[in-house]
């Protein structure tokens, strides 16, 4: 009880709250592996005379990877691929990250730090690699120039701006914006 001149005694309570860890742990050796023998992709791009300067742009907004996953999206995949090579274009635009990932760290957080549903984010790395190189490696092979650009999402705002950075080491003849 707690006794003071204004409330008079009132009974205090307190709680007591146990948790047990889950499992579910990253392996940080295995995380790094797949992401440390990054190389710049190279070949040689044509450059073409276009009859009509047109553009492309490829908005990718909130695919969550992690709870969605690369069969999921590859038919859009596809859609975005006969788009692509339907003709040259003067230049293609795409916009990645806006919650590419599901949270913005192994522990299962958003950019703000509530905890959400558990993904596997290792995995959701390579399904968004899987998703976007091919998309990336065709842009370049179809236009005169390619531009990336990083979009904040508020639930991966750094998860989704290192795979931009990777994706920028891996792609020097494009134009990131990150």
């Amino acid at each position: 009880q707690h006794h003071n001149k204004q409330d008079g005694t009132k009974t205090l309570l307190a709680s007591r709250i146990e948790f047990e860890k889950r499992g579910n742990e990253v392996n940080w050796n295995e995380f790094l592996e797949s992401v440390k023998n990054i190389e710049p992709i190279t070949f040689k791009i044509p450059k073409y005379k276009v009859k009509h300067k047109q553009l492309l742009e490829i908005p990718i907004f909130d695919p969550h990877f992690g709870i969605n996953d690369y069969d999921y999206y590859k038919p859009t995949q596809e859609r975005i691929d006969r788009l692509i090579t339907s003709r040259v274009w003067e230049e293609i635009i795409i916009t990645i990250g806006s919650d590419m990932f599901h949270h913005n760290d192994h522990r299962n957080r958003t950019a703000k730090g509530t905890e959400i549903q558990h993904a596997d984010m290792i995995q959701a790395w390579e399904d968004a690699r899987t998703f976007y190189e091919p998309l990336i490696q065709k842009a370049i092979r179809h236009s005169n120039r390619v531009k990336v650009f990083y979009i904040k999402g508020n639930h991966d705002e750094s998860l989704s701006w290192a795979f931009a950075k990777m994706l920028e080491v891996m792609y020097p003849q494009v134009e990131f914006d990150t």
